[in-house]
């Protein structure tokens, strides 16, 4: 019984293998949830593959299932169509608006009109936090935030800049299960060790045991970041002085998760659910808010939708650099094929290492051992769900 169990826990499917080689975790993190839920997978190409069970058969592309509505993916994939949206059901977004790229001079009148200290720029469609400008203060950072998203992407969103704590909401159904303050990628000084070294011992340490941490970067916007500070990778800090190396607090550019689910204000959580509602057929998503506090109640301070993402990314909440792992992907799996019922008793519950050992194989780093004693049947609840 035992050496099957260890293998039902390393089978490694062909759509499983193909979301890892694609270091798309959050993609295998679904696959793993159907297995663990005694699901068929059946591989498609790429990273589309079928899972069926239960007296069910839905398709998925990476982590999205197709039974999310086309309009619904085809709106949030716009973040100016996704802000009119919100908007016309009177969730709260920064003012913001949509320029061609032959539009400059409406844009920088525009950036004039809203700016306080400063502004955000960035594409209109791109993810990941990819060319998202933060720091827009002046007509020169204007000028050069525009080259740079109008050549690679066309047109370009002007917004207003809200200050505040950003934070990630995974929805579903009407339920947050997972919310986690997105910490732009940073080293911490030690008063010994250079910029650079600091980068290269965080990036060997924490980045090589957790899959969802991306690492921390090394480039030409890097130093950017650095001289706002009055710095370069030479430097060396102070003890205990952070230094950021990006002002875009996404985990796919080397930022940090810490998980503030049980945290977080019911009022907020309640916002998070309302905006997903507003886009018709949208079943699942991770929401950007970025508020005051996301521990105080909405009414009395500053609470702003920034986007939301239909492909989102699970693993930050699986694997948080810091605070409790939320299986959200284990959540999505019991929605569509049980109606968040009861399920088989004998599905096995997410286990960090074990998900680790389906990835990179028995013969890997120091997780042999643990194959057998990590998992054991539960109740059929699922952890660190809210």
């Amino acid at each position: 019984m035992e050496q099957d169990l260890t293998r039902f826990h390393i089978s490694r499917p062909a759509a499983f293998l193909k979301c890892v080689k694609a270091r798309n975790y959050s993609c295998a993190l679904i696959i793993d949830a159907a297995i663990r839920h005694h699901l068929e997978v059946h591989h498609i190409e790429g990273l589309s593959y079928v899972l069926s069970g239960n007296g069910r058969e839905v398709f998925f592309h990476k982590q999205m299932a197709g039974q999310v509505a086309f309009g619904a993916m085809q709106i949030v994939q716009s973040k100016s169509i996704t802000i009119q949206i919100l908007n016309r059901k009177g969730i709260p977004t920064p003012r913001s608006k949509r320029f061609g790229k032959h539009q400059k001079n409406d844009a920088l009148r525009f950036f004039n009109k809203v700016r306080t200290d400063r502004a955000v720029m960035k594409p209109v469609e791109a993810a990941y936090g990819k060319g998202v400008h933060t720091g827009i203060r002046t007509q020169g950072d204007f000028e050069e935030a525009w080259s740079t998203i109008s050549r690679k992407w066309g047109s370009v969103i002007v917004e207003e800049f809200v200050p505040g704590v950003e934070c990630r909401y995974f929805v579903l159904d009407s339920k947050v299960l997972a919310v986690t303050n997105r910490v732009p990628a940073h080293v911490v000084g030690d008063g010994i060790s250079s910029v650079a070294n600091l980068i290269s011992q965080k990036n060997d340490e924490a980045r090589t045991q957790n899959v969802a941490l991306k690492p921390v970067p090394d480039d030409d916007l890097s130093a950017r970041v650095l001289a706002e500070q009055g710095l370069d990778m030479s430097s060396v800090p102070e003890g205990k002085r952070i230094v950021y190396l990006r002002n875009v607090s996404n985990i796919s550019q080397g930022g940090d998760s810490i998980d503030m689910t049980e945290a977080v204000h019911p009022s907020l959580k309640q916002l998070a659910i309302d905006a997903v509602r507003a886009i018709p057929g949208l079943i699942y998503a991770g929401l950007d808010m970025i508020a005051e506090d996301h521990r105080r109640p909405l009414q009395g301070q500053i609470a702003r939708i920034l986007e939301i993402n239909d492909y989102p990314m699970l693993s930050m909440h699986h694997f948080p650099a810091q605070g409790t792992a939320r299986p959200v992907a284990d959540a999505v799996i019991r929605h569509i094929f049980f109606d968040d019922g009861p399920v088989d008793p004998s599905w096995i519950p997410f286990d960090q290492n074990l998900f680790m050992l389906r990835c990179f194989g028995p013969g890997s780093v120091r997780f042999r051992d643990e194959i057998l004693s990590a998992a054991s049947p539960s109740n059929g609840e699922v952890p660190g769900a809210s």
